[in-house]
């Protein structure tokens, strides 16, 4: 530090530095990643563009899935799900980051389907503290995925997203999987389904057909059996897509289907019991697993098979 000061020519720099530094200290102020406060219509707005684009780059396509319609181009009726309701959608596969989670709610295609209908995306904290992801997620209304959170915004009868998988679904997104054409998913977390019973908010199963085939960790069998073994983790970790080593999303088809609302009011008053809980959890994974099963085919999938780890459907 005293060579910086007596340096005359670099101390401009480090008072600029110091300068940046604590205005971005700022931003953290009133716990963004709780209270939304950063949350920036305008910038939305002006990301309309970067997100057509993307759209475009997937064949970007949301299917409003019913008991009535089959076939996709009989389901682009406005959606009749409103902003009076406290809802939340699970956002199917986690993958190896589901980028998707973020801008398919902000999406032309979404919006048109959905209308004005606003969803807050609940991520992870670790979204919430490096530096331009953090401005990503919280501009764009994403909040972190805690037990406060979720229960504040279910209060104030908001819908929100967030990925029941967690992470825990990344070591299952593996190169054999994909070679055999599985979709596995965990089904052993339950935290969701027992804040919507305790918030009477309905539960609305997604899946997003693609997300896997865009992204996958290195290829390195033997290297990450062996970090897998040490550290319980498939080290190296780094995410690749075209030509197998950039981390560059593949261009592949991209087809979210979105399933009808499992209403959790005619359960008891109070605080749920296990056997509430229990049965509402089976009732959302059947209800992700025939909503997968509805569609792959139009979606390009027809060959998959799904299977879900610690729960047997």
């Amino acid at each position: 530090w005293w060579q910086w000061v007596n340096n005359y020519p670099a101390l401009p720099v480090y008072i600029a530095l110091t300068g940046i530094h604590l205005f971005y200290l700022m931003s953290w102020q009133g716990r963004p990643e709780y209270s939304g406060h950063r949350h920036w219509e305008e910038f939305i707005i002006r990301l309309q563009s970067t997100i057509a684009l993307i759209e475009d780059y997937f064949s970007f396509e949301v299917i409003l899935s019913t008991k009535q319609n089959i076939g996709s181009r009989q389901i682009r009726s406005i959606s009749p799900l409103k902003d009076t309701e406290a809802r939340i959608f699970g956002f199917h596969p986690h993958g190896m980051y589901p980028c998707s989670v973020i801008w398919a709610p902000l999406s032309h295609r979404f919006r048109k389907t959905f209308g004005k209908l606003k969803i807050y995306t609940m991520t992870d904290a670790f979204t919430h503290v490096v530096p331009a992801m953090r401005e990503f997620c919280q501009y764009t209304g994403g909040l972190e995925v805690s037990r406060a959170v979720v229960s504040g915004m279910l209060k104030k009868k908001k819908s929100i997203m967030l990925v029941p998988g967690g992470q825990g679904e990344i070591m299952l997104h593996t190169r054999a999987n994909l070679n055999n054409n599985i979709i596995e998913l965990c089904g052993r977390h339950k935290g969701f389904v027992r804040m919507a019973l305790r918030h009477d908010a309905e539960l609305v199963p997604t899946f997003n057909f693609g997300e896997l085939q865009a992204i996958e960790n290195i290829y390195l069998p033997r290297i990450q059996g062996l970090g897998r073994i040490i550290f319980g983790f498939p080290l190296p970790f780094f995410p690749v897509g075209i030509w197998g080593f950039l981390p560059i999303p593949r261009k592949v088809k991209m087809t979210w289907v979105i399933g009808e609302p499992i209403k959790t009011k005619a359960r008891i008053t109070g605080k749920p019991t296990e056997e509430e809980v229990d049965r509402f959890h089976l009732q959302y994974f059947t209800a992700l697993k025939d909503l997968i099963e509805k569609h792959k085919h139009e979606a390009g999938y027809g060959t998959y098979k799904t299977s879900f780890q610690g729960l047997d459907i």
